[in-house]
């Protein structure tokens, strides 16, 4: 008979090296957070939270009803153009009224649909004042787009108006986008360097095989080909000096590479 107790204990059999760190299960067991504390500590997290849900309501009552929080200034910046009363009605809110009760992005879609409005940025100073900072179109130009007005601005955005004013040059045979931001950045150039501001234009035409040609209120004209404008608009300072101290201007051909072609009313 084979004698059990010389054998050797099996390599695959489970046991604990001597001073092993490796806890058995009754080891866990005494380590373990015991479970009544565990028990009652979820019962004052969850009375906690609910006197917090309690509140709540309470407290925003507190801060919509708090005179601390009332309107006592609405700035209205930025408005040159726009109808500043029609701006104030679109706020919706008055002096006394409670700031934190202001919904900001109502007030601006309100206020974006008034004419000459771009933009708008709403904002709360806490604990008492509004304010509405406006960005209006700076406009360098009108035309009609699909058969309706608009104001042709300096990037060569639109947006549409009553009627044309000819209160800004006249955009004309522009139809792609792309053809009204270089009319657009024209203009803004003529201005910036002092040669034609706005209101001493009369039209700004677009031609697919002549480019781009201003004409002054005065009927002189100065065509300028096509795109990039900045020598052009260099060459034309240099020259028209000398060619205002000949009289007035019949037309300034910059379309050249290599001249400038000027005609001088007889």
């Amino acid at each position: 008979m084979r004698d059990y107790k010389n054998l050797e204990p099996s390599r695959f059999a489970r046991h604990r090296a001597k001073g092993s760190t490796y806890p058995n299960a009754r080891d866990r067991r005494k380590k373990g957070t015991p479970f009544p504390l565990v028990f009652i500590f979820l019962v004052a997290l969850g009375g906690f939270i609910a006197i917090i849900f309690w509140n709540v309501p309470r407290i925003g009552e507190k801060l919509f009803h708090s005179e601390y929080f009332r309107i006592e200034r609405i700035d209205v910046v930025g408005v040159k153009r726009a109808d500043k009363d029609a701006i104030i009605n679109a706020i919706g809110m008055r002096v006394g009224d409670n700031v934190l009760e202001t919904d900001l992005q109502k007030i601006k879609e309100r206020i974006e649909a008034i004419a000459w409005v771009r933009s708008v940025k709403v904002s709360r100073e806490l604990p008492s004042k509004l304010v509405i900072s406006v960005l209006e179109y700076d406009p360098v130009g009108e035309m009609r787009l699909d058969g309706k007005p608009v104001l042709v601005d300096r990037d060569g955005s639109t947006a549409p108006i009553m009627r044309i004013t000819d209160e800004y040059p006249v955009f004309s045979g522009m139809e792609s986008p792309e053809s009204i931001v270089y009319g657009a950045s024209l203009a803004d150039a003529l201005e910036k360097a002092g040669i034609a501001p706005h209101d001493s234009l009369h039209r700004i035409t677009y031609d697919q095989s002549m480019g781009y040609a201003v004409t002054g209120k005065n009927g002189a004209e100065i065509r300028f080909g096509f795109p990039p404008f900045e020598k052009k608009i260099e060459r034309l300072m240099m020259v028209l000096p000398d060619v205002l101290s000949r009289g007035a201007v019949d037309y300034v051909y910059l379309d050249f590479e290599d001249r400038v072609v000027v005609k001088n009313r007889e």
